[in-house]
């Protein structure tokens, strides 16, 4: 994740076109809730992708107090607020719960009830000389057109 598209750029390499295209696509969808997988560039280290470390999925959080602590830690390998296969979790108390060990920095009470998110996943979308292919469909429709 990074604070912005500048901040990702480093970390993939692609042709001069597939840069336009990527960009008119991060323009109309970012910050937001979809993961780009692009070619990645040497900077990427090969551990950081065992099974494909060609390629790294990139993406600007919704979150204005994410994109401030990434514009001042630079870019971050993350992690969603869910385990692999289950749902989105959408409020405080269910991310602790699952991630006890996480710190959290929201300062409401833990039972406010409060919602975080759509309660959809993110769409990710991989990127192939073909064009994109959608590894997750979430709530961004990427179209034809993207």
């Amino acid at each position: 994740m990074g604070s912005s598209p500048k901040a990702i750029w480093k970390y993939v390499q692609g042709t001069p076109e597939e840069f336009r295209i990527w960009q008119e696509v991060v323009q109309k969808y970012w910050p937001g809730q979809l993961t780009l997988v692009l070619p990645a560039s040497e900077l990427v280290p090969k551990d950081m992708n065992p099974l494909d470390n060609s390629t790294i999925g990139v993406r600007i959080p919704d979150s204005v107090i994410a994109r401030n602590i990434l514009k001042e830690t630079g870019c971050l390998a993350t992690t969603s607020a869910n385990l692999s296969g289950e749902p989105p979790k959408e409020k405080l108390r269910e991310i602790v719960v699952s991630f006890p060990n996480a710190l959290v920095l929201d300062k409401e009470p833990l039972n406010n009830g409060k919602k975080y998110g759509s309660g959809l996943p993110s769409t990710v979308a991989k990127w192939t000389n073909q064009g994109w292919i959608i590894l997750r469909q979430g709530s961004i429709q990427l179209t034809g057109n993207d």
